[in-house]
């Protein structure tokens, strides 16, 4: 009712202001027409001042009825207010309808398309008889490791790969944000499967590069798996999953992570260690420490055991038994082998000017080197660069990783024996302990964990299997080292069952590549390197002199 009125009012203000004007018009044209002598004169001002009358009572009206009709819906939404709300909803229905498809498939955290857009888009692909396809899947470790302790770090660090990894990809493949930090390629068309395996290393390994963020330097660390169409899979979900499988090498046993302060500065720790030996690595930070492996019977110094040294700003060495575990755990650990296979071959080259030139340098692969594709490829190449003879080169793994898959490391064993490498096995009966292996694994050597060392002559135990360890390499024809002799009961009492081979702190601890190579004219150790009947003889010689 009352936007009723409003509006008859606006009509009558317009028809006043309309009679108003014809009223003055109608009385100046009777003073005009009653004139006795001449027409009156009508100034143009006037007819302006009417015409303007008239306008002024049109737009009064316009106005009028605008605030009416604008009243009347304001009016309609404020008298309910469960309307508004629906009219309100209706606009944003209305604009999300409005959105492109597209839009409403992007990733929040990264802009790429989500899962559900690659698995439609594979479907699609599939169902217009794609022959075959190839699924890539790339994995920002670091973005993971720096959620646990800092998620803006992280969240910035997921933007700049995901940058790097959008400009460095050709614009007809498909890239999805499937999981926290892992993306994956679908690359579909007419190329060979091989030469879209190649693309994607190349976009693995372009991600590699060191990347800035905040104040710090970060080598990234990018992990990549892949399944092919239909050879892994028909179904787009179930190949995701196994692509997605292929990096998980680790994974909570029971699926449960509950937080932990502890646990949270155990990862900062880690990923800082990793982050570290990579500058390490970069900057020639690194060192190889080497240790004598002695032939008691030769009474000379046959090889050495080449050792990391991380040397801290304080001067002090970072032990090995913090940073090695958590290196191998990661994939930083094929560089530092790559590393370390490298500078060993150099240095080790050098020792023949000092009349050390037939001696043999052994080297520590983890299991995760092993499993390495290039590793064949990675040994030659720096046994040629450096003029190394393969045949100088021993290659030391614990039987824990020598076991992990018996077959490929028999394979791996031959190929390398074949080149004339010699392979032995670390810590002999601190892992599986598994007599099987020793009749399928072709190896040369076996090394008496310490830990049957140690005391060796006053406990009982560690005698009886100290003496079946040596009787059973020389049964299977494989040479036994004891390693870890600090005294030289413990030499006496190995010799006397046999064992020749020696490697611990009574022949010298580690030392730098040059030292080494010195040790060959150090008298002390070659009064250690005398059979121990000779050696008991002349100290006795030493007590009667002194004496």
């Amino acid at each position: 009712m009352e936007n009723e009125s409003r509006l008859i009012k606006g009509y009558s203000r317009l028809i006043t202001a309309i009679l108003f004007a014809l009223s003055a018009t109608l009385i100046i044209l009777l003073v005009t027409a009653m004139s006795v002598t001449e027409p009156l004169p009508i100034p143009i001002s006037v007819w302006l001042l009417l015409i303007l009358l008239q306008a002024g009572s049109l737009y009064y009206f316009s106005r009028a009825q605008d605030r009416s009709l604008g009243n009347a819906a304001t009016a309609d939404h404020d008298e309910s207010p469960a309307a508004r709300g629906q009219f309100e909803e209706q606009v944003q229905n209305n604009a999300t309808i409005c959105l492109p498809e597209r839009a409403r498939n992007m990733h929040s955290g990264s802009g790429l398309p989500t899962r559900e857009t690659l698995a439609a888009r594979m479907t699609d692909d599939i169902g217009n008889g794609l022959a075959q396809g190839f699924l890539g899947v790339i994995r920002f470790s670091d973005y993971q490791r720096l959620l646990d302790f800092d998620e803006i770090s992280a969240s910035e660090f997921l933007t700049k790969m995901v940058d790097r990894l959008v400009g460095a990809t050709a614009s007809q493949r498909l890239l999805s944000h499937v999981d926290h930090g892992t993306i994956a390629i679908w690359f579909a068309g007419t190329d060979e499967i091989e030469a879209k395996k190649s693309e994607l290393a190349a976009l693995s390994y372009a991600l590699k590069n060191e990347l800035v963020l905040d104040d710090k330097v970060i080598r990234p660390t990018v992990e990549t798996g892949s399944v092919v169409f239909p050879i892994d899979g028909n179904d787009p979900k179930v190949l995701l999953n196994r692509a997605i499988s292929t990096i998980n090498l680790r994974q909570s046993k029971d699926g449960i992570s509950n937080y932990s302060k502890p646990v949270e500065d155990d990862a900062k720790f880690r990923y800082t260690i990793i982050q570290k030996i990579s500058h390490a690595i970069d900057n020639d930070e690194l060192s190889l420490h080497y240790q004598p492996i002695v032939n008691l019977a030769a009474g000379k110094i046959i090889g050495a055991e080449a050792l990391l040294r991380w040397p801290q700003a304080n001067g002090e060495m970072l032990s090995p038994a913090v940073f090695i575990p958590i290196i191998e755990e990661s994939d930083i650990s094929d560089r530092l082998g790559l590393w370390t296979i490298n500078t060993a071959c150099r240095e080790a080259s050098q020792w023949g000017k000092s009349g050390m030139g037939d001696t043999k340098v052994a080297v520590n692969l983890s299991a995760r080197q092993l499993r390495s594709a290039q590793l064949s490829e990675t040994i030659l190449r720096s046994t040629q660069l450096h003029d190394f003879s393969t045949e100088r080169l021993e290659l030391e793994l614990t039987e824990t990783a020598a076991m992990e898959d018996i077959e490929f490391s028999a394979e791996i064993f031959e190929r390398m024996r074949v080149k004339g490498i010699s392979i032995s096995i670390d810590d002999f009966g601190a892992g599986y302990s598994s007599f099987s292996y020793l009749k399928n694994l072709p190896f040369d050597k076996l090394k008496i964990d310490r830990e049957f060392v140690k005391d060796v002559d006053r406990c009982a135990d560690n005698q009886a299997i100290c003496a079946a360890l040596i009787a059973l390499g020389r049964g299977l024809g494989i040479a036994v080292l004891a390693e870890g002799v600090e005294r030289e009961e413990e030499v006496n009492q190995l010799a006397s069952m046999g064992c020749i081979l020696f490697q611990g702190f009574y022949f010298g601890r580690p030392v730098p590549s040059h030292a080494f190579s010195a040790l060959g004219s150090d008298q002390t150790l070659a009064t250690k390197l005398l059979p121990p009947v000779a050696r008991r003889r002349n100290q006795l010689t030493n007590l009667r002199l002194t004496s």
